[in-house]
């Protein structure tokens, strides 16, 4: 019962001695769906010894919007360093993220820390798309003043996206891309399936235009970071990084997966297709 709840690759990739592990944490989050379950332990070297530098991070919970920002923000703001993910969810919408980071998580208090740190972010995010849905709500808007550059949000965007490297043999060519039917509609914007280069890929497409500065701001930021992870996710098991957009207005993530089920690091591929992750800042 337990493996068909997984995708057929997590039999695959799975060390046997974790699954007791694995089946806790969903037991667990079975009984407390709006809380996170985390779980640490010491990597071995190939020779067995214990790698004391290195160790495995799970985390069992709900899948919702920003759920992995949110893990690698509070990753990073405890100087780990995430050297390789498995991201993938049960049949019921359960999330089962497995990351090899640098640094030690496996004291109680850090990694009591790291699931502190973790709902923060949640919620800080949660408190922003309440405050962006509130902005969107029809009113009488105030004559605005005029635009300066410092808050020109599109010259926001482009300032911050140079703040983060793209290797070039990475960069999609967007005009490559085609959009067909919508097939899906989140938070952040709308699902199609499309072609690229001949492939069949599902594209997501986001529209900023009706929020503020920050939260613009933010979305680019999390593009930032997930470009950051999935660049790393070159794994038979997993999947396989195929490039990023970074032409403004237009910012996509590439992503190739294998094997069946595949759900993506913040949006499920629905349609059978592969996946591309666009976004768009209008």
């Amino acid at each position: 019962t337990h493996f068909k709840q997984l995708p057929a690759r997590y039999a695959l990739s799975v060390d046997p001695d974790d699954v007791p592990m694995h089946m806790r944490l969903l037991a667990n989050q079975k009984r407390r769906p709006d809380d996170i379950y985390l779980h640490a332990h010491l990597l071995k070297h190939d020779d067995g010894s214990i790698n004391a530098t290195c160790c495995e991070v799970v985390l069992v919970a709900q899948d919702r919007d920003s759920l992995l920002d949110a893990i690698t923000r509070g990753l990073s703001s405890l100087k780990g360093s995430i050297q390789d993910a498995d991201v993938m969810t049960t049949k019921d919408g359960v999330t089962l993220d497995r990351f090899v980071v640098k640094g030690s998580f496996v004291p109680p208090e850090r990694l009591a820390e790291l699931r502190r740190r973790i709902l923060e972010n949640l919620a800080r995010s949660t408190l922003a798309a309440e405050h962006s849905d509130k902005a969107r709500q029809p009113t009488t808007p105030p004559t605005p003043p005029p635009t300066s550059p410092e808050l020109d949000p599109h010259s926001a965007l482009r300032l911050s996206l140079n703040t983060t490297t793209i290797k070039p043999e990475w960069r999609l060519d967007f005009s490559e891309l085609v959009l067909r039917e919508a097939v899906g509609t989140g938070r952040s914007g709308q699902t199609y399936a499309g072609s690229w280069r001949g492939t069949r890929v599902a594209v997501k497409v986001i529209n900023v235009s009706h929020h503020n500065h920050s939260v613009s701001e933010e979305i680019l930021q999390e593009f930032h970071r997930e470009v950051a992870v999935v660049s790393r996710l070159r794994h038979p098991n997993i999947v396989l990084f195929l490039g990023a957009s970074i032409e403004p207005p237009k910012y996509c993530l590439g992503k190739d997966p294998l094997g069946d089920c595949y759900y993506g690091l913040t949006y499920v591929d629905r349609c059978g297709c592969r996946l591309i992750c666009i976004w768009m800042v209008f």
